[in-house]
């Protein structure tokens, strides 16, 4: 009889069946794979559920607070959410992040900290405001807030690869996007370029926007990012005909400072000092799993405990969380290491001091 038993532990647990291991299902049917078909529509109605354990409110508070706490799948079920909210407005706020990012890539550095203070307040959950953020703070000299972006930048990035099961390369594993070109953000993030842009569906008729990235050894690859539902509010709020005026904006005000006054890429940070108190993180940090693309995904994302019921916010916390050491930038291709688990939120991207374009760690 032990024998028996032996023989079935040694075939179960060998690596020709742990390859192909069937969907574990975690509490309320939520599966370790994310399905868009199968699990778009049932995870949005967890999060308007006020006792569940995904509610959106509990679920954004925690995320404000830099939670380390926060899984994939709890951060994943937040951004599925958002696209409830009255601010989602795929095709407005693809204009808006166009012109911040203009407002950094012309040195208004402490304009794009004003518009992203208020565009984050309506929006927390956008990949390319938060990364925007960071990389104004960043060149401000605010290092502490610079590292609190870019941590809410990471998370949201790991969602969306755990979304398409770490990979994202075909349509059946595509990336959840909240973006109508979230795609163009999230590809220079993990170090490769953007060659050509196209749209596409899959098997079920869901839209797909399709990157075709280069890496640095030319290799070219499409990725895939699942936006049906970002496409079907673009197409109910009709098109925006507000215009693009932030950049010019910008200029009228540097130019009425005088001459001399306000020069291009200037370091002075006037809006970093006048925010308020970053809200402490209530939660203990728990590990979180390095993303190998090859890997499936870990059971460590499993639905975590209700977060303790906080009254509703729709501000953003300030940006001074407690000092931390600045990490060295992890070097182009250099894979995780395996040595040790590391706490709260993986690096995942890194500041680079001279661009924000080509951050990158140990994603193909």
């Amino acid at each position: 009889m032990k024998g028996l038993y032996l023989l079935v532990f040694v075939l179960f647990t060998s690596p020709l069946f742990a390859q192909s291991p069937a969907p574990e299902v975690i509490a309320d049917s939520f599966p370790l794979t994310f399905n868009y078909h199968r699990d778009f529509r049932r995870i949005k109605t967890m999060t308007e559920q006020k006792s569940h354990p995904y509610n959106y409110q509990k679920l954004i508070i925690r995320f404000l607070n830099n939670d380390s706490s926060l899984t994939r799948p709890e951060v994943l079920a937040l951004m599925i959410g958002f696209t409830d909210n009255t601010h989602y407005k795929p095709l407005e706020n693809m204009e808006i992040e166009k012109e911040i990012i203009e407002l950094n890539d012309n040195g208004f550095f402490e304009d794009a900290l004003e518009e992203t203070k208020k565009y984050l307040q309506k929006n927390p959950l956008s990949l390319s405001a938060n990364k925007e953020r960071s990389y104004a703070y960043h060149k401000t000299g605010n290092t502490d807030s610079a590292r609190y972006f870019m941590d809410l930048n990471n998370h949201i990035m790991e969602a969306m690869i755990f979304s398409g099961g770490a990979k994202g390369k075909t349509p059946d594993n595509a990336f959840f996007s909240l973006g109508l070109n979230d795609g163009d953000y999230f590809i220079p993030n993990v170090g490769f370029s953007v060659t050509k842009k196209s749209l596409s569906k899959d098997k079920n008729r869901y839209t797909l926007y399709v990157v075709q990235s280069m890496n640095i050894e030319s290799a070219y690859t499409n990725y895939y990012f699942n936006i049906h539902h970002a496409k079907m509010k673009a197409d109910q709020d009709g098109i925006s005909e507000r215009k693009p005026k932030k950049l010019e904006n910008a200029k009228k005000k540097r130019a009425a400072k005088g001459k001399g006054k306000g020069k291009k890429g200037a370091v002075t940070d006037s809006t970093a000092t006048d925010e308020p108190e970053m809200m402490p993180t209530d939660s203990l940090p728990s590990e979180i799993i390095s993303i190998d693309p090859e890997m499936a995904p870990s059971p460590a994302d499993s639905l975590q405990p209700a977060a303790p019921e906080m009254m509703p916010t729709d501000s953003i916390p300030a940006e001074k969380p407690e000092t931390l050491e600045t990490p060295e930038p992890t070097p182009l291709n250099t894979p995780p290491s395996n040595s040790e688990t590391p706490k709260g939120p993986s690096p995942l991207l890194a500041l680079n001091p001279e661009s924000r374009k080509t951050s990158f760690l140990g994603y193909s």
